[in-house]
């Protein structure tokens, strides 16, 4: 049946159907040459691309190899004379590509050498003009050659001039922010955050971490005070310089966090409880408890945190008339604590805490 139906789809039916001089005829023929035509123009397309990209691969691993025994033997070869040596291998590097291949190699050495081999490969690149290119690919315009030069400066600990770079902490393009971040804080000798004062947009928590990290691991200078930028106009900074305060264990900054125990920012408020914690300050326990009842929950937790590591059982007992009418996750904390931390005071006094909060409706034998 379907054979049938089949034979009768022939030229001569078109033909028959659409007329001999139909258009819709010529129209399909254009078309399906067309077609053909771009399908084979995409495939030489591909196959070229193919071919330039492996064609490129082993230019790139060929250079690889040549760098690496190039390096090698610079290094660690004393009878060569360095100077025609690299003389002749500065000829090699004749264009942008040689010269990113190169540096990448250098770094490659530099992460896995120590000691003296680490000034001679600083050395290496700069006697192969390698800092002048990666200045050139710091003034591009196109941001990932920004970012890559400034990688090398500061994995090599390349000094360059502050000017150059300070600009681009405020670059439109987060990876080139980092990596000026990364710059400044490795190579600053004092003063790491000055670039606080500079910036035009907040500080992310990856920012944040990573600059945590660089001051405890890698400055080896004198460590700012951070009450510096207590009063920034951004809360990502006020927020990181309060958790500096603890973290660096600041103690005659105090009363200006005290201060900011007034800000309606909920935020830097948990942040500054969170650091007095931090810094054992019980001072503060009763003008928070005072305002206990009209503080977010997120603050109220700060608050409870806070009484459980520096207050005492009355201070805690003080607060179950406004915890009653707190949040559940709130009083679900306050009562927790109440079994755990105070557990003998609790004993003592006939457990109130779980007497009063029983008579809520909150069904604290689920806690």
């Amino acid at each position: 049946m379907t054979s049938h139906i089949l034979k009768n789809f022939t030229p001569e039916y078109f033909v028959t159907l659409f007329g001999e001089d139909s258009q819709f005829i010529k129209i399909g023929l254009i078309i399906c040459t067309l077609f053909i035509v771009i399908s084979l123009f995409l495939m030489v397309i591909l196959f070229y691309a193919r071919y330039q990209k492996n064609k490129l691969n082993k230019r790139k691993d060929k250079l690889n190899n040549l760098c690496i025994d190039f390096i090698t033997t610079y290094l660690f070869d004393d009878q060569i004379n360095k100077k025609r040596f690299l003389k002749r291998f500065s000829r090699i590097l004749k264009n942008d590509f040689y010269k990113q291949i190169a540096t990448h190699q250098i770094l490659e050495f530099s992460n896995n050498i120590k000691g003296e081999s680490v000034e001679d490969i600083r050395d290496l690149f700069k006697e192969l003009n390698l800092d002048k290119f990666n200045l050139r690919q710091l003034q591009s315009h196109r941001w990932e050659k920004k970012a890559r030069a400034l990688f090398v400066f500061s994995e090599l600990s390349i000094p360059i001039d502050l000017d150059e770079i300070i600009g681009l902490i405020n670059h439109k393009r987060i990876e080139v922010r980092q990596q000026c971040l990364l710059y400044i804080l490795k190579d600053a000798k004092n003063n790491p955050l000055e670039f606080l004062d500079r910036i035009e947009r907040p500080l992310t928590l990856w920012q944040r971490i990573y600059i945590e990290d660089s001051l405890k691991n890698d400055y080896q200078g004198q460590i700012p005070d951070f009450s510096i930028w207590l009063e920034h106009q951004f809360e990502s900074v006020v927020v990181f310089a309060v958790r500096m305060i603890g973290e660096f264990n600041q103690f005659e900054n105090i009363p200006k966090l005290e201060a900011l125990l007034n800000t309606d920012n909920v935020v830097i408020k948990k942040e500054v409880i969170r650091c007095l914690n931090k810094l054992s300050n019980e001072a503060i326990i009763p003008g928070l408890i005072q305002n206990f009842k009209n503080e977010t929950s997120g603050v109220q937790l700060e608050i409870l945190n806070l009484i459980e590591n520096n207050g005492n059982y009355e201070q805690f007992l003080t607060l179950l008339t406004p915890i009653i009418k707190a949040e559940d996750k709130v009083k679900v904390t306050y009562f927790n604590m109440n079994r755990m931390h105070f557990a003998k005071e609790s004993a003592l006094n006939g457990d109130i805490v779980k007497f009063a909060l029983s008579e809520e409706p909150m069904q604290m034998s689920t806690v």
